[in-house]
């Protein structure tokens, strides 16, 4: 099993800057524009929709993953929430795309703009954050591997971080492929047997 190591639970929900909510805070506005950029790239590569959607919810939950692996990640709730907000950016456009049929031009042109936005708000978020964190505002509290409840702790936000990451990265796929309908089925059953194998853990 691997020791990376989400935070323990915000103390709240929502968080109306750029810090550590629970289930979300100022950063998801950087997840979603990250994704409006991923899906117009996804048009400019001229990739399938259902691919591209499920190539980028993969690279998403890879990056949350190296945030936690080098220190700098909140709760496994909140990781997961920034994935969705990066996986609705990139739906959002590449619905958009089916209602509009964007021309290649200019699908170049807001993927421009859309990058530099979402890098505007990275690079904001970084220096708020890295700012709290030369003045030790920014105190990261894990569990510990060493006691039985923290160790409990891990396991637990690993099976869901790494369960919804599997399940989560093809239901795109599988929506296309075998209809919506199995495409719900698969996701409802995944994300039901990861929630049962994570209670199992004591």
């Amino acid at each position: 099993m691997l020791k990376i190591r989400f935070e323990m639970p915000a103390q709240k929900w929502i968080l109306w800057r750029y810090g550590h909510g629970r289930l979300a805070d100022t950063w998801i506005l950087t997840h979603v524009a990250t994704g409006i950029a991923g899906g117009w790239l996804g048009l400019i590569t001229g990739w399938r929709p259902a691919v591209f959607l499920s190539l980028a919810i993969f690279v998403y939950f890879v990056y949350e993953l190296w945030e936690a692996y080098i220190g700098i990640v909140e709760d496994v709730e909140n990781a997961l929430a920034d994935v969705a907000a990066g996986a609705l950016g990139t739906a959002l456009v590449l619905w958009l795309d089916k209602v509009f049929n964007f021309d290649f031009a200019s699908a170049v042109v807001l993927f421009v703009i859309s990058t530099v936005v979402a890098l505007a708000l990275l690079l904001i978020g970084y220096r708020v954050y890295l700012g709290r964190v030369v003045r030790k505002e920014v105190v990261r509290i894990y569990p510990d591997w060493d006691s039985p409840s923290g160790r409990a702790k891990i396991i637990k936000d690993q099976i869901l971080f790494f369960g919804l990451s599997l399940s989560g990265t093809f239901v795109p796929i599988f929506a296309v492929a075998f209809g919506a309908t199995a495409g719900w089925l698969w996701a409802i059953l995944s994300t039901g047997s990861i929630f049962l194998l994570r209670a199992q853990v004591k």
